[in-house]
C-alpha cells in the first residue's frame, strides 16, 4: 500500500495526518473491534530506539472510539502498549478517520506538552523519532495485515522536528446572520 504522511504543529499541539490507498474502509474487525488502525509510535527521548518503556504511542481507528493515547509498557517486549487512562494518565488528544474517494484518511491531534506524565514533552526545536504501522481489517472483519513505515526494526525511525510556532490553538465561532 502507498502511504502519505503529513506533520505540523502550532505552539501547543502536534498534527498529524495520513492517507493510505487501501481497498476498503472498515469499523470493526475481529482481531481488531476498531477495524482498520494506524498506530504512531514515538522514541520520546530521541534515543535511537523505538519501542522503549514509556515511550508515547498514539492510535487512530476507523471504528469507535477513534482516537486512544498509549504508552510502550515493554511486557512482553517491544511492541505492547497500554491505554494511559488504564494507568493512571488521561486520553491526550483527539483524531477522526475516514474514507475519501479511494482512500483511508487519519487525522490526529496531541499536545506537544499535556503535563501527563505518560506523554512526551516537546518544545521548539525538539526532535522526536516515529513510526507508522497500518493495520488493516477487511470488509469481511478479518485481520488483513499490518505495514509498517520504515521497517520492522526498533531503530528504524524517522524524525519530526518541533517548529518554533507562537500560534496558539484558539477555536473561535463566528455567527451567522443570515438575511
Amino acid at each position: 500500500m502507498t502511504a502519505t504522511f503529513f506533520v505540523m504543529n502550532s505552539a501547543n499541539n502536534l498534527y498529524l495526518g495520513f492517507t493510505i490507498d487501501d481497498n476498503e474502509f472498515t469499523t470493526v474487525g475481529q482481531f481488531l473491534p476498531q477495524g482498520d488502525e494506524l498506530n504512531i509510535y514515538f522514541d520520546n527521548d530521541h534515543s535511537g530506539t523505538l519501542f522503549a518503556l514509556d515511550d508515547d504511542v498514539i492510535v487512530s481507528s476507523a471504528g469507535l472510539p477513534q482516537f486512544s493515547d498509549r504508552f510502550i509498557v515493554g511486557n512482553p517486549a517491544p511492541t505492547t502498549h497500554e491505554a494511559d487512562v488504564d494507568n493512571g494518565g488521561i486520553t491526550d488528544g483527539a483524531s477522526v478517520a475516514s474514507r475519501v474517494d479511494n482512500k483511508n484518511n487519519f487525522e490526529l491531534e496531541h499536545p506537544l506538552c499535556s503535563g501527563d506524565s505518560l506523554d512526551f514533552c516537546l518544545h521548539a526545536s525538539d526532535v522526536v523519532g516515529f513510526s507508522l504501522r497500518y493495520l488493516d481489517v477487511e470488509a469481511n472483519g478479518d485481520f488483513g495485515g499490518v505495514y509498517i513505515f520504515l521497517d520492522t526494526s526498533d531503530t528504524s525511525e524517522t524524525d519530526i522536528v518541533i517548529g518554533d510556532c507562537n500560534i496558539p490553538d484558539i477555536d473561535t465561532y463566528i455567527p451567522i446572520i443570515m438575511k
